[in-house]
């Protein structure tokens, strides 16, 4: 069940706590994987699904799931998971799972289960992979952070500065960098090219670029 954190148990907590995947650490991997800038994607993780057993300082979780706009943090997998299968079963397809928090709705399907999904590698390789994505799209890593939460523009811009103010970025990164180097081609492009103007090192990159769009496209 969700943990509710009291002095009594804060003891009791930190032992857990210290078992738990690390997400933050997963995150600057595939962000350095990505071409992301680590602290970006870290900053991201941490304003989705920030949580501290002990009540002092917040780190990505996990075991969080958002659901009817209410965070839920549980101290195991099993019980994260239990919670995620109990609702999905019932019906309920609008809920945010894991380090990233990825929605279910618009991208349960591209895992093969609950659990995958949940999964803290599979979670925020997926999340990192997205992000790449929308950089691609967009040009830029400031507009990707905030696209990642919304296609409104004022929503969008709201996210990205909340994310910007937890990141401890350095100044290069703070003005996050072009994302060509990941892509290899002019992003202003991209709507025209196909992929036969797509380097084939670079065809895995554009096809998660297409599938992403393809997604966006039915919200």
């Amino acid at each position: 069940m969700m943990k509710f954190v009291l002095p009594l148990f804060i003891a009791i907590a930190a032992p857990a706590a210290a078992s738990v995947p690390d997400c933050e650490r997963i995150a600057r991997e595939h962000a350095s994987r990505v071409g992301a800038p680590p602290d970006l994607v870290v900053a991201v993780a941490r304003h989705e699904s920030g949580y501290d057993p002990n009540g002092v300082d917040k780190r990505a979780w996990p075991w969080a799931v958002n659901f009817n706009g209410e965070g839920h943090y549980f101290d195991t997998r099993q019980e994260a998971l239990a919670f995620i299968t109990r609702i999905s079963t019932a019906g309920a397809v609008n809920f945010d799972v894991g380090c990233m928090q990825i929605n279910y709705r618009w991208h349960g399907d591209q895992f093969s289960d609950l659990n995958q999904m949940l999964d803290p590698d599979h979670n925020v390789a997926y999340g990192a992979d997205y992000l790449a994505s929308l950089a691609a799209e967009t040009g830029d890593w400031q507009s990707a952070v905030g696209r990642y939460h919304s296609r409104d523009d004022t929503r969008a811009t709201e996210y990205a500065a909340a994310v910007s103010t937890i990141a401890d970025f350095s100044p290069a990164a703070s003005e996050f960098s072009d994302p060509g180097p990941l892509i290899g081609f002019d992003v202003s492009q991209t709507e025209m090219a196909g992929p036969q103007h797509v380097p084939p090192r670079l065809r895995v990159q554009w096809d998660k670029v297409q599938h992403f769009r393809a997604l966006l496209a039915q919200r």
